[in-house]
C-alpha cells in the first residue's frame, strides 16, 4: 500500500514549530505535496519529537521534514529512487537517531504508509543532524528542550 486509503487527511499539529508548518504549507500550496501528504508529514514531526524527545525547530528539523514530505509523497504516488551508496550510511546505523527511524518508519506503516528500506537509512541521517543541531542550540542556552 502506497499511501493511507482514507485521502482526507490529517488535522493540523498545532505543536509542530510555526517555520516547519510553514514549509509544509508552501510544499502543498505549491502542489509538490498533496493534503494529505503535508498533514501526515506534520504528525510525523511530532512523533519524532516524541520519540527522540527533542523539539524541532526550522534549524533542526527544515530538512528532515521536506526529506519526509517528499518520501512520503514519493511513497503515495508509487515512485521510487534509486537507492544511492551514503557512505556515512553505517555510522547512521549506529546512532540513536537510527532507532527513532525505525520506530517512526513504524508508525508511518502502521497509519498505512509503505516507505522503502532505504528511506530509514535516509531519515536517521538527517535525525543525527536534527539531533545535534538541538543539542548544539541547548548547549548555546537557546530555547530547545
Amino acid at each position: 500500500m502506497a499511501g493511507p486509503d482514507d485521502h482526507g487527511g490529517t488535522p493540523p499539529v498545532a505543536s509542530l514549530d510555526a517555520n516547519l508548518s510553514a514549509r509544509l504549507e508552501l510544499l502543498e500550496s505549491t502542489g509538490v505535496v498533496r493534503p494529505e501528504v503535508a498533514a501526515q508529514a506534520a504528525l510525523a514531526a511530532t512523533w519524532i519529537e516524541e520519540l527522540g524527545r527533542f523539539r524541532l525547530d526550522a534549524a533542526s528539523g527544515s530538512f528532515l521534514v521536506t526529506h519526509l514530505a517528499m518520501a512520503l509523497e514519493r511513497s503515495a504516488t508509487q515512485e521510487e529512487l534509486e537507492p544511492i551508496e551514503v557512505p556515512e550510511a553505517d555510522r547512521a546505523r549506529m546512532e540513536p537517531a537510527f532507532e527513532v527511524a525505525d520506530a517512526l518508519l513504524g508508525r508511518l506503516e502502521a497509519a498505512g504508509w509503505s516507505l522503502p528500506a532505504y528511506e530509514r537509512t535516509m531519515i536517521a541521517l538527517h535525525l543525527t543532524t536534527a539531533w545535534n543541531a538541538a543539542a548544539l542550540s541547548r548547549a548555546e542556552g537557546r530555547d530547545v528542550p
